[in-house]
């Protein structure tokens, strides 16, 4: 790389907490955004958009697996990666109109992303430096 391919690099790892050269997964992919949309399908099913919630479902569902495989690759605990595939695999099987156990059910997506201990490797798919055992984002 070229100094300013390594200073656009460094740019773009401090930005996005993922570095592209043609490995891993893009920028805007990873664990915290997989969270982040369970937290906006939790706000969906509290407004009373389940329908909304069925489509995010499918949507967290498609990128959790694009992020397991790495996590798993780099070593993430397998009861970690289960728990997250059994509450992932609980809203997508969501059939229920009623609002409150939509919200739970995308809720503990977000409650067990604070539990998943994301491997050295794997770190930089944990993206806007936040630690995975610490959580700042209010709920």
């Amino acid at each position: 790389m070229t100094s300013s391919n390594t200073l656009c690099c460094f740019l773009l790892t401090l930005l996005t907490g993922a570095c592209k050269d043609g490995e891993g997964p893009e920028p805007g992919t990873g664990l915290l955004d997989v969270e982040g949309q369970a937290e906006d399908a939790y706000d969906q099913a509290l407004a009373g958009e389940v329908t909304a919630v069925a489509s995010a479902a499918s949507a967290i569902d498609a990128d959790w697996r694009n992020v397991r495989v790495r996590l798993a690759t780099d070593g993430a605990a397998s009861t970690d990666l289960a728990a997250m595939d059994s509450s992932i695999a609980t809203l997508v099987a969501t059939t229920s109109t009623d609002r409150t156990v939509v919200a739970r059910n995308a809720n503990a997506i977000s409650e067990l992303r604070d539990h998943v201990k994301v491997p050295v490797a794997s770190s930089q798919i944990v993206r806007h430096g936040r630690s995975p055992s610490t959580s700042s984002s209010p709920r």
